[in-house]
């Protein structure tokens, strides 16, 4: 339901558009002229004449177009004349209260502005206190830190140191053994010869006395050589199982050897994986709070942002207002009618950016 104000225009309903020509007549014309060629001279006669009648109705549309159209323009024409009539002896009296109205809104804008400046400033200050709390805070985390992996980095000097040492001990040990073995090799072999050269006095002594006593026996002289000979076989066996025993028990000690040592390496090394893995877990540790830190500083910077442009956002959505009550002229021409639709359309994509102006980051 609107008011009806003095000069105002009445719209008339805009009936059906109507032409000279029908649906039917287009149909029945489409039936008798379908298929016709002109190929021959007679078909060439038919179809030049179909060509005339079609163009004839054709012509008479696009008249009735134009007068049509021609109406609806000078009606456009005279509601925008009407329209701004109207809108001047309005805006007469709108002026006015506006310029009143805009002393007390420019007052309180000043206010609120010196007072959002006041409440920015706080807030600055309050942040900026914040920041330097979070400084001082994180830089003493760092600083204990870096203490903590100072302490860690000597206990490991002093393990490492300790490890170094238990290698040294544990080849010095294996030296002492090596030489105790080396020892123990000597004396038995200087028993084995003393007990050879034993063994030769004794068989010089023993065909010294055969050779005194083979003109006597010969008989009795082969059987001293031949009991000789046995001994020595004895001996000769005697010394390879001592030597074989020996060799074992070398082979024993070197194998022990040989295994604690590799124990020993597999144990450092567990131990330094292991101390290596928990710094590097302590380390990524840190940088997630380094980065999550980050994070929160840089959300507190976009608030700050968008706060800062809060009174731009605001001058731009008011100046989508401004757009959209911009009248176009009057024109006559249909050319420039058009032009000017065209522009309207073009403000009020403009306003509408505006007004979407600081809706999005």
């Amino acid at each position: 339901m609107s008011t009806v104000v003095e000069g105002e225009l009445e719209l008339s309903e805009v009936g059906v558009v109507r032409f000279s020509i029908a649906d039917t007549t287009i149909a029945k014309l489409r039936s008798e002229f379908d298929g016709l060629k002109a190929d021959t001279p007679e078909g060439y006669e038919e179809v030049r004449k179909a060509i005339a009648v079609t163009r004839k109705y054709r012509v008479e549309v696009e008249k009735t177009r134009k007068g049509l159209k021609a109406s609806a323009l000078e009606y456009g024409r005279k509601v925008d004349s009407e329209a701004k009539r109207l809108t001047a002896l309005l805006s007469d009296i709108e002026g006015p209260l506006q310029a009143e109205k805009d002393v007390i809104d420019n007052e309180k804008a000043r206010i609120k502005a010196e007072k959002e400046a006041a409440e920015k400033a706080e807030i600055e200050a309050a942040l900026q206190a914040q920041r330097e709390a979070e400084e001082a805070r994180l830089r003493a985390i760092r600083e204990a830190e870096e203490a903590r992996l100072a302490e860690e980095r000597k206990a490991l000097e002093a393990e490492r140191a300790k490890l170094e040492a238990e290698r040294a001990e544990a080849e010095a040990k294996q030296r002492a053994e090596q030489e105790r073995i080396a020892a123990e090799r000597r004396a038995e072999q200087e028993k084995i010869e003393a007990r050879q050269r034993e063994v030769e006095a004794r068989q010089a002594a023993e065909r010294a006395e055969l050779d005194r006593q083979r003109r006597e026996d010969e008989a009795k002289r082969a059987a001293e050589r031949e009991a000789l000979e046995a001994k020595q076989r004895e001996i000769d066996a005697q010394r390879e199982e001592a030597n074989r025993i020996e060799r074992e028990r070398i082979a024993a000690i070197k194998a022990e050897q040989d295994r604690k040592e590799a124990e020993l390496n597999a144990r450092l090394e567990a131990e330094r994986i292991a101390k290596e893995k928990a710094e590097q877990e302590r380390i990524e540790k840190i940088e997630a709070e380094k980065m999550a830190e980050a994070i929160r500083l840089a959300e507190v910077a976009e608030a700050e942002r968008l706060e800062a442009m809060r009174p731009d956002v605001e001058k731009v959505q008011a100046f989508a207002a401004v757009l959209r009550s911009i009248i176009t002229p009057t024109v006559n021409s249909e050319e420039a009618y058009g032009f000017l639709v065209a522009i309207e359309e073009s403000i009020a994509e403009l306003a509408e950016k505006c007004e979407a102006f600081g809706g999005e980051s």
